[in-house]
């Protein structure tokens, strides 16, 4: 929904992303509930229920450091099995940091 989009927007306007001279992407600023991947591996994609393209389910695993306050590490940390979590690539523009 559109109130969805929003939410994930704002949380990678405020992450300022950037495009760092060897091409990866950095982030100059920080979002409570958006965090960068330091790992990411599938670990199962499910066939299609019959009649439909799209996987049935797709699970991975992610690691992320949390170096956040108390309070936002305790968030992440209360995440359970059937939370909804968005995955997003980000391929900035800038190429240099924003302050």
């Amino acid at each position: 929904t559109y109130e969805i989009r929003g939410d994930v927007e704002d949380a990678i306007s405020r992450m300022k992303p950037w495009t760092m001279e060897d091409g990866s992407t950095g982030f100059s600023g920080w979002a409570r509930m958006g965090q960068p991947l330091v790992e990411f591996s599938v670990v199962e994609v499910a066939s299609p229920v019959l009649g439909e393209k799209a996987p049935r389910r797709v699970m991975a695993d992610f690691t992320v450091h949390l170096n956040v306050r108390p309070a936002v590490k305790a968030e992440w940390e209360n995440l359970r099995k059937h939370d909804v979590l968005f995955l997003v690539s980000v391929r900035p523009s800038n190429t240099s940091p924003q302050h």
